[in-house]
């Protein structure tokens, strides 16, 4: 058999155990997704029985949506000025870049 061979029936094997590793995870998932569904869906029972039963009735359909409190005001129709730059030195009085500091 040769290297060849013997590197294609690697490949293969890593192969088969990377997909029975990935239907595991998946598995899993499910499993674990499940489980929070079943959680949540025994809190909303709990609530609905400890609140008096029915859920808050949904908002009016004519209400539009309401803006982010959080969200930064739309811009303005007029852009702001830059800030004016700073004036930068006369050539012979700027420092000299490589001068140590003393």
């Amino acid at each position: 058999m040769g290297f060849l061979d013997k590197a294609k029936e690697a490949a293969q094997q890593a192969s088969v155990k990377a997909r029975e590793a990935a239907e595991q995870a998946q598995k899993k998932l499910e499993e674990k997704q499940a489980e929070f569904n079943e959680r949540q869906a025994e809190r909303a029972r709990e609530q609905q029985a400890a609140g008096g039963g029915a859920p808050p009735p949904p908002p009016p359909a004519d209400a539009g949506p309401k803006p982010d409190p959080a969200a930064p005001p739309p811009p303005s129709a007029e852009a702001p000025s830059p800030p004016a730059e700073a004036p930068s030195p006369p050539a012979d009085k700027a420092p000299d870049p490589f001068k140590p500091i003393e």
